[in-house]
């Protein structure tokens, strides 16, 4: 009896937890009781304590991850703001009376909302809100037509509600004061994970008559290999290694 081979380590966060998962699931599902050896009963419990904490741990690794989109989209917002920027003042030294009058009222509107981009998330939402409202009005509309600046303005919108849109949906399942180290959180949780693999492991091979230890090592190697194809199809590799080894 052996193990079936799974290089543990190259499986994404993701796929690792799921992996403790579907090591929970088939095991209730097979119809396996777990308290009729504590020690399999311990190791399952603690590999669906380990499956809470490592779920904190992925969703916190999202927030971050939707941290760093939203800044994205705030540089985003704030690029657009500098590119109309730069834009007006082309027409600064313009010749022409209609575009000086129309560069002079811009230029007011503008200077009502200067350092927009230094301002903090919500600030500079609200910041551009008012800025476009402005433009949209009777006042300055026609001055930006003048100008054939509203494509600019249009781009800022839609830079804006985009990031607007983003930073409303942020994760908040997690407070901002856990921090979770998903690094030790998923060598603790394979560590148990590997402790219980072989001690199956060792009963069955000792237990040959006892089918309690040979099925439960079936729905591990089941498992194992399930995800141990899904690596070798990742790779393009027609992988079906043997039956043999420890997990790495």
């Amino acid at each position: 009896m052996v193990l079936h081979k799974l290089s543990i380590a190259r499986l994404t966060h993701l796929e690792a937890g799921q992996l403790i998962k579907s090591s929970i699931k088939d095991l209730e599902t097979a119809g396996i009781n777990t308290t009729t050896d504590t020690h399999i009963d311990k190791y399952v419990q603690q590999m669906s304590t380990d499956s809470v904490l490592y779920d904190k741990a992925l969703l916190q690794i999202k927030k971050n991850q939707e941290t760093e989109e939203i800044a994205n989209l705030d540089h985003i917002r704030d690029l657009s703001l500098s590119a109309f920027n730069r834009q007006l003042k082309v027409y600064e030294l313009s010749k022409n009376p209609a575009i000086v009058e129309a560069y002079k009222a811009v230029t007011i509107v503008v200077k009502n909302y200067k350092n927009l981009a230094s301002l903090n998330y919500e600030a500079e939402s609200n910041g551009i809100d008012n800025l476009i409202a402005d433009f949209n009005s009777p006042a300055y509309a026609p001055h930006l037509a003048t100008l054939n600046m509203a494509e600019f303005i249009t781009e800022i919108k839609t830079a804006n509600d985009d990031f607007k849109l983003k930073f409303s949906k942020r994760t908040t399942d997690i407070s901002f004061t856990e921090v979770y180290n998903m690094k030790l959180i998923r060598k603790a949780t394979f560590e148990n994970y590997n402790n219980y693999t072989q001690y199956v492991l060792s009963l069955a091979r000792v237990n040959t008559g006892d089918d309690y230890y040979k099925n439960i090592l079936n729905i591990i190697n089941q498992t194992r290999k399930y995800y141990s194809d899904m690596l070798a199809k990742r790779n393009g590799v027609n992988n079906n290694p043997p039956s043999g080894g420890t997990p790495s």
